[in-house]
């Protein structure tokens, strides 16, 4: 709360660690209001939480039981994730997809930013079927989701965002492991590109993933929140070791420097996108750079990610044709 009501303040607040603002002078029913949207975005963390303590209080007899719902055998799901918006995270989730299908072949991307999801916008893609499509189905099985799959040129298979976001509220946690446990079982490998958001449903994904391409930019906005969800993840006994923390626009005037970023989040190694025009002209036609310009600095980074990521993830026992 604050007599301070201007914008920049605001942000300031909110990269301080706040979750809402209450400009004076307000009202009880505003502030009642605000406690109370504070406590319903938060109920997700305040339920991993509370399956923590429960798992910490059980005896060490009790060895069968496992932190989080266990995995299914199949293809590794690579979640991507930017903790801040507008870092480029769609952009990497396509490039790495479009890049491991022409690597591994049968690969598939879920949009799993449900409200204002551009996957397919990136891809130059007219999808007539959604994730969005499988909302009111109550046993969702391989065939359905087969059916509301649609095909990139590269023969990436792409499961799209809800076409209006209204739709993404029939798109519970749970129709989120179905259709992860379902394309895991049918694919080589599975992409999720992801909102910055941290609602039930990511938290689902956090769950299904094996691995996690972590994406931040060199601010210290995005810096903060990239140490933010690191340290969530490691309260959910996620591995760190399998999180690839990738520094977007790294070159970018002004940035903070590299060793600086390292030392902050306290990783052993990053992977350095570089800050440049041809990525942006890439993404408004609708085509990954190896495709637009192959020969580039940028194309060149990102097939390196690309490759270097694959290389780690990629069970060749699994892969099918």
């Amino acid at each position: 709360m604050s007599v301070q009501a201007d914008s920049q303040y605001m942000r300031q607040a909110m990269t301080a660690g706040a979750k809402d603002f209450q400009s004076k002078p307000f009202t009880a029913d505003q502030l009642v209001s605000a406690i109370r949207r504070v406590y319903k975005n938060g109920i997700p963390a305040y339920k991993q939480f509370a399956h923590m303590r429960h798992l910490q209080s059980l005896s060490p007899a009790d060895d069968d039981v496992q932190a989080g719902p266990s995995k299914p055998a199949g293809a590794p799901i690579v979640m991507v994730y930017g903790p801040k918006g507008g870092a480029g995270t769609s952009t990497i989730a396509v490039h790495l997809a479009v890049a491991w299908q022409k690597s591994a072949g049968n690969v598939a991307l879920l949009d799993a930013d449900l409200q204002f999801g551009d996957v397919a916008v990136n891809l130059n893609m007219q999808t007539n079927t959604t994730i969005g499509d499988l909302g009111r189905i109550r046993e969702i099985d391989p065939d359905i989701v087969a059916q509301v799959l649609s095909t990139h040129p590269s023969g990436l298979h792409l499961l799209a965002a809800p076409h209006k976001p209204e739709f993404a509220d029939l798109i519970t946690p749970e129709k989120i492991t179905q259709v992860l446990t379902h394309l895991r079982q049918s694919h080589n490998l599975v992409v999720v590109d992801t909102s910055s958001l941290l609602v039930d449903r990511m938290l689902s994904v956090i769950d299904q993933a094996d691995w996690i391409v972590l994406n931040t930019t060199p601010d210290l906005p995005a810096i903060k929140n990239t140490k933010l969800f690191l340290e969530l993840l490691s309260r959910l006994e996620f591995s760190i070791e399998k999180v690839e923390v990738v520094v977007n626009k790294a070159n970018m005037l002004g940035g903070v420097p590299p060793e600086e970023i390292k030392r902050a989040l306290k990783v052993e190694h990053l992977y350095f996108l570089p800050n440049d025009i041809k990525f942006q002209v890439a993404t408004n036609q609708g085509q990954v750079i190896f495709e637009s310009d192959p020969t580039s600095t940028p194309a060149k980074a990102m097939q390196s990610l690309a490759h270097r990521v694959f290389e780690k993830i990629s069970p060749k026992e699994t892969m099918r044709p």
